[in-house]
C-alpha cells in the first residue's frame, strides 16, 4: 500500500481471494439462520428482529448490486451525477429552517415538553441534512446534523427540572467538589475507584470555573454543542479512512439520530468522555493500521492514556476493538506485501494489552486508601457470574410473569424499541456483503477491519447476556457498539440509494428511498426510553420516564427541606436525587417474596409515592433468598403492611406519607 495516503477508500484496488470473501459472507449468512432458529427457544424482541435484519441486509446487497458490486461501492460517480442545483438547495434549506421553528413554536406551546407531532417533524429535520449529503456536500450535512443534534437534544435537557439520569447526579456531586476544593483528592473520590478515572470531573469543573457559570449551566453552554461538534467531525475522519464521504457523512447522522448517543448525549458523565476518545483512539488506530505510518502513534498513545483516565469500562472495550480491528487488517493483507505493516500493528496491541493491565492491576477498586485492586474485582465478578449458581437467581427461580411483573432487560423491550437497532445491522450487514463482493482487497479491508469488531462488541452486548454472562454491564457497550456499526451502515446507505438510482435512473425514486429508510429509523431510535428519556413513544415495560415534572420538583424541595435525619424511601428513580445529588439517607423500597406472596418490606420513615410508581414501567427491588433482582411493574400498595401511617404531603399525584410501627 502505499505510504502517501491513509484513505482505504481511495486507493488502486488490489484483486482478493474471492475463497476468502464468499467464506466470511456464509458465516454472516450463518449467524443469521443461526439466530433465527435461536428465536424459537429463547424469544425476546433481539433474538426475532436482529438475526432476520441481517438476512435481510445480505438478501439487499445480492438484489440491488447483483452483478456490479463495484458500481455498488462507488457511490460518489452516480451521486456526483445527480448533483442538485444552487436553487434546490437554497429550497431544503429554507424547508429546514421553517420545520425547525415549526418544532421550536410547539415546543413552548406544549410547556417545555416534546409529543409524538414533535417527534416526526424532528425524523422530518434530520431528513434533510441526509439529502444534502447525498445530493450535495457531507460537510454541509453535517453541519445541519450537528445543529439540528444540539437543538434537539436541548429540547430534551428542558423537559425536565432536574438533569436526566441516575448516576448524573453523583457525577455532578464530584465535578462540584473538585471545583470547590480546586483537587481531586476530595473526600468524595478518595474513596471511589473513580479517583482514578477524573479526567471529566476535571474537565468539567475547569469549564465552570473559567466561563464562571454553575456545573449545570456548562452542560448547555459547553458540554453539549462541544460533544455534538467533536463526535460529528471525529467520526466523520474516522468513516473517511474506510469508506466514501458520502458514506461517512450519513454514518454521522445515523450515529447522531441513534437511541444511545442521544440517552448519553444529554447526560455530562464520563462513559460520553469515554466515547469521545474511542472515536479518536479509532482514528488514529485505524490510520496506523493500514498505513503504517507513525505519525499516528503519538495520537494513538495519549489517546489511550486519556481513556485510561476517563472511564473504566472503555479501556477494556477499546482492548477489544483494537484487538478485532488488527485481527480484520491481518487476515486480508497475509497475501500480500504487507507483512511489514501487520507485524508493526502486532507490537501497538501487545504494547496497549501491557499498558491496560499494568493500570488496572495497581488501581484501586475503592479509592487509593483501600486493598483490593480493580483488576481482583473484575475475575471476582466473572468467577461468580459464570460460576455460581443461575437456578439460584431470582429472574430464574420465580416466574416473574405469574406475579404481575416483568422482568428487565431484553424481555421488556418491545418490537417497537429495538427496530432502530435491527435496521442499522441490516444497513451495515448490506455494506459488509457488499464490500465482501467487492472482489478486491481494499474492499475485504474494509469489511473485515469494520465487520469482525462489530461482531465481538455484538457477543459482548447481545450473546453473553443469553447465556448469563452479563460480565462487564452489557448495556455500556451498545454506544461503542453503535459507533463502529454506523460506518459501514452509512455505506449500506449509499448502496440502497445508487442500487435504486441505477436501475430507475431517476433521482427523485432514490430520495423516496431514503427517506423510507431513515425517518422510521429516526423517529423508533428517537422514541424509546434511551433516545427520548423525556418521554418514551411506546408503552413497553422498559420504556421508562427519566425526567423529573414541575410538581415532583415542588415534592423533592419540600422533603430536601423537612427529612432532617430521617430515612427517605421511594421508587428506584428518584432516590438516586436524594442519595446522590443532596447526599440524604435514602434507600429504594423493596418487595420481599415469602411464601410465595409479595410483602412490601417497609421500615419507619419518610416514603415517597410518585404517581409514575404505579406504572408498568416502575422499576421495583425483589428480594428473594438472599439475593436481589430488578422487576418492572406497578408498585403493590395493597400489599404495604403498616399499623399507623400520617400523610404530611401531597399535589394530588404525589404523595409523602410518614410510617410508624410497621409489621
Amino acid at each position: 500500500m502505499k505510504n502517501n495516503s491513509t484513505r482505504i477508500f481511495n486507493k488502486k484496488p488490489k484483486p482478493s481471494s474471492s475463497r476468502i470473501d464468499n467464506l466470511f459472507i456464509l458465516t454472516i449468512l450463518a449467524v443469521s439462520v443461526t439466530g433465527i432458529i435461536l428465536s424459537f427457544y429463547i424469544t425476546n424482541p433481539y433474538t426475532l428482529t436482529i438475526p432476520s435484519a441481517i438476512l435481510v441486509g445480505i438478501l439487499s446487497s445480492y438484489v440491488l448490486v447483483y452483478n456490479e458490486p463495484d458500481r455498488g461501492l462507488n457511490s460518489r460517480d452516480i451521486i456526483g451525477e445527480l448533483r442538485i442545483s444552487r436553487f434546490r438547495l437554497k429550497c431544503l434549506v429554507t424547508l429546514y429552517i421553517l420545520i425547525h421553528i415549526c418544532i421550536i413554536n410547539i415546543y413552548y406551546i406544549n410547556g417545555l415538553s416534546r409529543g409524538f407531532l414533535i417527534h416526526i417533524l424532528t425524523a422530518g429535520v434530520y431528513i434533510i441534512p441526509g439529502i444534502i449529503t447525498i445530493t450535495y456536500h457531507p460537510l454541509f450535512g453535517i453541519i445541519l446534523s450537528s445543529v439540528t443534534s444540539i437543538s434537539h437534544y436541548s429540547q430534551i435537557i428542558y423537559s425536565s427540572e432536574f438533569l436526566i439520569g441516575n448516576d448524573i447526579f453523583w457525577h455532578q456531586r464530584v465535578t462540584q467538589s473538585v471545583l470547590n476544593s480546586g483537587t481531586i483528592s476530595t473526600e468524595i473520590l478518595l474513596t471511589n475507584r473513580y479517583w482514578y478515572t477524573p479526567l471529566h470531573y476535571v474537565n468539567m469543573a475547569s469549564v465552570s470555573n473559567i466561563l464562571n457559570v454553575t456545573v449545570h449551566n456548562s452542560l448547555l453552554i459547553y458540554y453539549l454543542p462541544v460533544t455534538v461538534i467533536l463526535a460529528s467531525l471525529l467520526l466523520y475522519s474516522v468513516s473517511k479512512l474506510w469508506v466514501d464521504k458520502v458514506s461517512a457523512g450519513l454514518a454521522v447522522t445515523l450515529l447522531l439520530t441513534s437511541s444511545e448517543f442521544i440517552f448519553y448525549g444529554v447526560q455530562p458523565q464520563p462513559t460520553l468522555m469515554g466515547l469521545l476518545l474511542f472515536i479518536i483512539f479509532l482514528y488514529s488506530l485505524s490510520a496506523y493500521f493500514t498505513s503504517g505510518l507513525s505519525k499516528y502513534l503519538p495520537i494513538l498513545g495519549i489517546s489511550f492514556i486519556a481513556i485510561l483516565l476517563a472511564h473504566q469500562i472503555t479501556p477494556f472495550i477499546v482492548v477489544i476493538s483494537t484487538l478485532c480491528i488488527f485481527l480484520g487488517v491481518a487476515v486480508s493483507m497475509w497475501k500480500f506485501s504487507t507483512t511489514k505493516i501487520v507485524m508493526k500493528s502486532a507490537y501497538v496491541c501487545l504494547s496497549l494489552y501491557i499498558l491496560y493491565i499494568t493500570y488496572f492491576s495497581t488501581m484501586k477498586y475503592l479509592g487509593p486508601n483501600s486493598s483490593r485492586t480493580f483488576f481482583e474485582f473484575a475475575v471476582n465478578r466473572i468467577y461468580t457470574t459464570l460460576l455460581v449458581d443461575s437456578a439460584k437467581r431470582p429472574e430464574i427461580a420465580l416466574d416473574i410473569s405469574e406475579l404481575g411483573f416483568a422482568v428487565t432487560g431484553a424481555p421488556s423491550h418491545s418490537i417497537i424499541t429495538v427496530f432502530g437497532t435491527a435496521v442499522l445491522f441490516a444497513l451495515a450487514t448490506t455494506g459488509s456483503v457488499t464490500l465482501l463482493r467487492g472482489n478486491n482487497h481494499q474492499s475485504t479491508l474494509i469489511a473485515l477491519g469494520t465487520g469482525i469488531p462489530i461482531a465481538v462488541l455484538s457477543g459482548f452486548t447481545f450473546v453473553a447476556p443469553l447465556v448469563d454472562a452479563d460480565l462487564f454491564i452489557s448495556t455500556r457497550w451498545l454506544p461503542f457498539l453503535y459507533v463502529v456499526l454506523v460506518i459501514p451502515g452509512g455505506l449500506g446507505v449509499s448502496i440502497l440509494y445508487t442500487g435504486i438510482i441505477s436501475k430507475s435512473s431517476k433521482s427523485n425514486i432514490g430520495i423516496a428511498v431514503l427517506i423510507l429508510i431513515l425517518i422510521p429509523y429516526i423517529t423508533v431510535m428517537g422514541g424509546t426510553d434511551r433516545g427520548a428519556p423525556d418521554g418514551p413513544l411506546s408503552n413497553a415495560p422498559t420504556d421508562e420516564r427519566f425526567t423529573i415534572e414541575q410538581s415532583e420538583e415542588q415534592m423533592i424541595d419540600f422533603v430536601v427541606r423537612y427529612a432532617n435525619s430521617r430515612v427517605l424511601y421511594g421508587d428506584n428513580r428518584i432516590i438516586p436525587i436524594f442519595e446522590r445529588k443532596y447526599g440524604l439517607n435514602a434507600s429504594a423500597q423493596r418487595l420481599e417474596y415469602q411464601s410465595g406472596e409479595l410483602v412490601v418490606n417497609m421500615r419507619s420513615g419518610l416514603h415517597i409515592s410518585r404517581e409514575y410508581i404505579y406504572t408498568e414501567s416502575n422499576l421495583i427491588l425483589l428480594q428473594y433468598n438472599d439475593a436481589e433482582v430488578t422487576i418492572r411493574g406497578p408498585f403493590p400498595k395493597e400489599s404495604i403492611p403498616v399499623r399507623s401511617q400520617s400523610s404530611i404531603y401531597t399535589n394530588g399525584k404525589d404523595t409523602i406519607t410518614t410510617y410508624h410501627n410497621t409489621l
